[in-house]
């Protein structure tokens, strides 16, 4: 989704094509929900969903067109260059399918993206709201075409673009909280919104790490962990099908086991409040179901909750998202 741009969740789009994920932005407000749905309990107060991630896995005209409108009243000499720079690019219907486009074409395309983003940068207008949203919508092509530049048969390459895409998350999110003041939810998986990754080669610094940095404690980072149940996955990060996967509940040793002999079926913790005992248990890494994009049962990854999280969410069991 290309973000930060307010929209409906697509059903064509596979990772928001789930009753939970529908429902939970008719819970938020965010969209005014059917007659079947009850509506947000306070209507007055407004609440917008908001994209934060790279325009995966698609990036349609409209994005573009916003950018060029807005060069075109406010710098119109700069306008052919705009487009020029932009021909070619647009629109990215499928990002996955582009990866199988050569790598030199994909790279040169990362350049013209970059440029179009200078430019606009540089067309500043009278109307400084207006500026605001041209330079972020082309920031986020530009992000999105130098992800999209990745070398797919390289690791380090791979893990270049993952580590831009967290950090592009964190800054479009630090972006709007700036803009608004207010307060945000930050929906995603554990290894984004936490602190460390299940995954640290791949993600050696996650986009929770990059908002800590950005905002201090007044980001809190909260995971969840489940001790057994289904969830949807892929077999690959980059593309791939979402299935079905099962788990077992979790064996001894691992940090669901010992989570869920508490007395309660499904809780919360503030982890920042634990007393030493419970605090060295947390630091300490332990092998964990990662319900990510891509899940590796054998060997389960490990993870310290404790250096991870603020506050954990520990839920029983789980079920599959719904898809529409």
């Amino acid at each position: 989704m290309a973000g930060p741009v307010a929209h409906r969740p697509a059903r064509k789009c596979p990772h928001w094509s789930h009753a939970s994920s529908i429902g939970r932005i008719y819970g938020i407000g965010a969209v005014a929900p059917p007659p079947s749905r009850p509506r947000c309990r306070h209507p007055r107060r407004r609440v917008r969903f908001m994209g934060d991630d790279i325009g995966a896995p698609k990036l349609g005209d409209r994005i573009f067109d916003r950018v060029t409108s807005y060069v075109r009243e406010a710098r119109a000499g700069a306008l052919p260059r705009l487009v020029a720079s932009y021909r070619g690019l647009r629109p990215l219907d499928d990002i996955f399918a582009y990866l199988g486009q050569p790598l030199a074409e994909r790279r040169q395309n990362a350049v013209a993206a970059q440029r179009a983003l200078e430019l606009v940068t540089a067309a500043r207008g009278a109307d400084g709201e207006a500026y605001a949203w041209a330079v972020q919508h082309a920031r986020n092509i530009a992000q999105t075409f130098a992800f999209a530049a990745v070398d797919v048969t390289d690791p380090a390459s791979v893990t270049a673009a993952e580590h831009l895409r967290d950090r592009a998350m964190a800054d479009n999110v630090a972006w709007w909280h700036r803009r608004t003041g207010g307060k945000v939810l930050l929906s995603a998986h554990n290894g984004h919104v936490g602190f460390l990754s299940t995954h640290p080669r791949m993600y050696p610094i996650t986009q929770g790490s990059y908002l800590r940095d950005a905002l201090g404690k007044k980001y809190v980072a909260i995971g969840f962990t489940l001790a057994g149940g289904s969830f949807l996955t892929k077999d690959t990060s980059l593309g791939g099908d979402w299935t079905k996967i099962t788990v077992p509940p979790a064996t001894r040793g691992t940090n669901e086991h010992t989570l869920d002999q508490v007395r309660h079926r499904d809780y919360y913790v503030d982890l920042r409040t634990a007393p030493p005992t419970a605090r060295a248990w947390l630091n300490t890494a332990r092998p964990t179901y990662d319900a990510g994009s891509v899940f590796e049962p054998d060997p389960p990854p490990t993870l310290a909750l404790g250096r991870a999280y603020d506050v954990l969410i520990h839920l029983h069991r789980v079920r599959e998202a719904e898809q529409l």
